[in-house]
């Protein structure tokens, strides 16, 4: 049975303790057996606990065969998908992925503190949850460990920024700092929180119009999916309003430079990292 050697005592770990625990019951067993029905790769293994065991085992191993965990995390994808032992599935997949979790967890509970942590730790849950069923993960082989903690991290601080953007005024955000450091997209956002600031501050960009960019850029929507009386009537009409703002941004970054960054160390980064957001910006295409 694998055990924490640490002593977190956060809502997550709590019900991971008792998922832990449960692994070791008859119903437990039985259940497994029926996945592994399904999913023979699953056969190998003599217990569910020695299942997650080995996972974790994987987690901390160089060298070992990363193709071989990845079919049995495919196999345990499948059967929520397929609504196959759903709820076992869905169990060893948290038990799984917990330590990636927990991490996403702490970096959120960090940098968002008035969102509180039993909240955030919920909606972990079923940020996870969630996007065990997105084709993008779905559709992984050999990747699809990396595809799937990456979308769960993507979901939770998407969830923890539109949280945050409800109870705290715009020219506010761009006090949050990233610490301690993360992965480029989260650098994206943050930078792009600075940027957007920047531009209603100074009256370059209307508050409508820095929403509408984060719905864009931060929130994942689509030029369709954005088309309304207040954006635009058509996707067309929609892309080009996009279009003008961020030639509006970049005219603003042309007169008074880069935006202040977190740090001198980063600085170097974060100006490519401003290039790219921009380039990115002006491909849009129809969908």
């Amino acid at each position: 049975m694998p055990t924490k050697e640490n002593k977190c005592l956060c809502a997550l770990c709590r019900v991971e303790h008792d998922l832990l625990d449960s692994l070791s019951t008859q119903t437990a067993r039985i259940h497994f057996q029926i996945l592994a029905h399904s999913y023979p790769i699953l056969n190998q293994f003599d217990s569910p606990a020695d299942m997650i065991a080995q996972l974790r085992e994987h987690n901390d191993v160089e060298g070992v065969n990363h193709i071989a965990r990845s079919a049995i995390l495919h196999a345990l994808v499948s059967s929520v998908a397929d609504r196959i032992a759903e709820e076992t599935g869905q169990q060893l997949l948290l038990l799984a992925f917990m330590p990636a979790i927990h991490k996403t967890y702490v970096e959120v509970c960090q940098l968002f503190p008035d969102l509180g942590t039993d909240d955030i730790a919920q909606q972990a849950w079923l940020v996870f949850l969630e996007a065990l069923r997105l084709p993008v993960v779905t559709n992984q082989n050999a990747y699809l460990p990396a595809a799937l903690a990456k979308e769960f991290r993507r979901k939770l601080f998407r969830w923890a920024f539109g949280e945050t953007r409800k109870s705290v005024p715009g020219d506010e955000i761009s006090s949050i700092h990233p610490e301690p450091a993360l992965d480029d997209d989260f650098e994206d956002a943050i930078l792009l929180e600075h940027l957007l600031s920047q531009a209603q501050c100074a009256g370059v960009l209307s508050k409508e119009e820095c929403d509408l960019v984060r719905k864009f850029k931060c929130e994942g929507f689509s030029a369709n999916e954005l088309v309304s009386t207040d954006t635009g009537n058509t996707t067309n009409a929609v892309q080009m309003r996009l279009k003008r703002i961020f030639k509006k941004l970049r005219r603003e970054l042309a007169v008074s430079g880069p935006v202040e960054q977190h740090s001198e160390r980063n600085e170097s980064k974060k100006t490519s990292t401003q290039a790219t957001i921009f380039a990115e910006s002006m491909a849009i295409s129809n969908k």
